[in-house]
Order: C-alpha cells, then sequence, then structure tokens
C-alpha cells in the first residue's frame, strides 16, 4: 500500500451534537451562502465529527447543516 499527503486540499473539523441529530448516519450539507451554490452533500456516522476538504485555493464562508437519518438537525458557518 502506498499511503501519500494529498497537497492540493485543505481539511477542516466539524463538529456537531449528536443529541440534537439523531440516527447512525448524518447527510452533511454544504452551501455557498454568497450564491446559494451547492458545494457538496456528504453521507457519514453520525458520531459528532467529520472532516470537509476544500481546493487550496479556495477562500470563502461555508454554510454547514447536519441532519440525522431519524431527524434533528446543527448548523454552523465556516470560513477557509
Amino acid at each position: 500500500m502506498t499511503v501519500e499527503k494529498d497537497v492540493t486540499r485543505t481539511a477542516v473539523s466539524i463538529i456537531w451534537d449528536p443529541a440534537l441529530v439523531q440516527g447512525d448516519t448524518v447527510e452533511i450539507c454544504m452551501t455557498n451562502p454568497d450564491n446559494e451554490e451547492s458545494l457538496s452533500v456528504k453521507q457519514d456516522s453520525n458520531d459528532g465529527q467529520s472532516v470537509i476538504t476544500y481546493p487550496t485555493d479556495y477562500h470563502g464562508k461555508t454554510d454547514i447543516v447536519v441532519s440525522g437519518s431519524e431527524g434533528g438537525e446543527d448548523s454552523g458557518q465556516i470560513e477557509v
């Protein structure tokens, strides 16, 4: 196996409250608030944390909504 670090991406950790977000899995929706363009939708386990990556040359804000597979959501905004 070969492992290489991807230097073309910047990683950002996000944390949510699993008490607000119910279910075994979550859907993480990322939107650019300046133009309402959806950047990405990602499925993940509901362990209260995930990592989002951006191209290294991306600068701006991202609205994040984490929705549980059995209801509830948590949200916030990050800037890179």
